[in-house]
């Protein structure tokens, strides 16, 4: 899957990572497309979820962002990703165009 610009331009505006410099596909991804986006703001990983993101995997995403949370609050001695919620202060925004 490769996003348009359209459709980067929906991601980045509705999360508010900036202007976009970069956007690059990464090929790995468990339930996801994976893609690095570099503005200037700073390199955010965003994960596109396909058709097939269901209830289970929402959970399992879900139950991932609670685990990240517990190692940044208790002090994880590694840098640890933070998930970003989006102006609706949600992580999972739903767009038709995808």
């Amino acid at each position: 899957m490769n996003l348009t610009n359209p459709q980067a331009k929906k991601i980045y505006d509705s999360y508010n990572l900036g202007k976009l410099i970069s956007c690059n596909h990464v090929k790995e991804g468990y339930v996801n497309y994976s893609f690095i986006f570099t503005t200037d703001k700073g390199k955010f990983i965003v994960q596109v979820f396909g058709i097939e993101f269901n209830k289970w995997k929402k959970r399992r995403i879900k139950l991932q962002f609670k685990v990240l949370e517990f190692l940044k609050k208790n002090k994880f001695p590694y840098k640890i990703p933070e998930p970003v919620k989006n102006k609706n202060k949600s992580y999972f925004p739903k767009f038709p165009a995808f």
